[in-house]
């Protein structure tokens, strides 16, 4: 990992560079997991629906059968995180619900999990700059790299017409980006409590709870009706899964080419693209914990509860 591949500014970092989290992430990190943890009290159930991993329709999901005046709100993370999460109920409910709920998660392939992370949040960005917690990983790695970052400007990201400031720093290239070599570097280096929750490891949100159903992504849409009718809500309308739409590339590997880049060429790259025999490796072995776990799901599409629940 060159230092040149983040920033111009080479003045060396402080000693602890490797340990600073970012300031979004501490932030999540005050409520973490609860806030991804989404309580059903009337149905005695609780979702934790994890970024990355079906999220988005599993809280359009769970806002039509329990919220339904909510379920078209625009942003339903931040409205489900306020308004239906473990996080804003007292330490006694969360724990009592934790232990007494019927508790249900959907997990994803790990490797492709980070695969779709990297070309959402990096490659494709927002309309106006990149997305934030992407543009905090990026000075992180700079810093990691040795380079002296301050945030001593702002920048506009996200929509055009409503576009936020946010602190940035001159000595980072965002336009440049980062490579998903640098960007696996960057998670293998990482502790969990430093990462974003888009990349952090799914076993980080589950460690230690136990679930009643715990099913796999790719069968989330099978799954749906079924769990609808066990917690006694209205059978989905419509619960097809986002996913990021890949495009075509000229079979040649992207690992190493700057994220900015691959957008500018207009590729939104597939796990083909990004991935050598070094960085499977290298993910393989960050991400056993969250392998493990996904091969503990149910392996089948559909929902029953033939299975025991399972304890992470």
């Amino acid at each position: 990992m060159t230092r040149s591949a983040f920033a111009t500014d080479q003045t060396q970092s402080p000693t602890d560079s490797r340990r600073i989290v970012p300031p979004l992430v501490q932030q999540e990190n005050r409520s973490f997991p609860l806030s991804y943890y989404l309580v059903l009290p009337v149905q005695r159930a609780f979702v934790c629906a994890l970024p990355k991993s079906g999220c988005t329709t599993i809280k359009r999901w769970l806002l039509a059968g329990i919220d339904p005046q909510s379920a078209e709100v625009p942003d339903p993370h931040t409205y489900c995180r306020r308004a239906h999460s473990l996080a804003t109920r007292d330490a006694a409910t969360a724990r009592r619900c934790l232990s007494e709920f019927f508790g249900v998660v959907f997990l994803r392939e790990p490797i492709d999990r980070i695969v779709s992370a990297f070309t959402e949040k990096f490659v494709c960005g927002a309309t106006l700059g990149c997305f934030h917690p992407a543009r905090e990983a990026m000075e992180a790695m700079a810093r990691m790299a040795g380079v002296d970052v301050r945030l001593d400007t702002t920048a506009l990201i996200g929509h055009p017409e409503s576009p936020t400031r946010v602190p940035a720093s001159s000595a980072v290239n965002y336009s440049r980006g980062v490579t998903f070599r640098e960007f696996v570097r960057y998670l293998c280096e990482c502790d969990d409590s430093q990462l974003d929750s888009h990349w952090r490891p799914q076993s980080a949100f589950i460690a230690g709870q136990r679930f009643g159903f715990v099913g796999r992504v790719e069968h989330l849409t099978s799954a749906l009706p079924g769990l609808s009718a066990h917690l006694g809500l209205p059978a989905p309308v419509n619960s097809r899964h986002n996913s990021v739409r890949y495009s075509p590339w000229d079979g040649r590997c992207l690992a190493d080419e700057p994220s900015g880049d691959i957008r500018r060429r207009g590729i939104t790259p597939t796990a083909d693209a990004l991935l050598d025999d070094e960085l499977r490796r290298m993910l393989t072995r960050r991400l056993a914990a969250d392998i493990d776990a996904y091969q503990r799901a149910r392996a089948t599409p559909g929902f029953d509860l033939d299975s025991p629940p399972v304890q992470f």
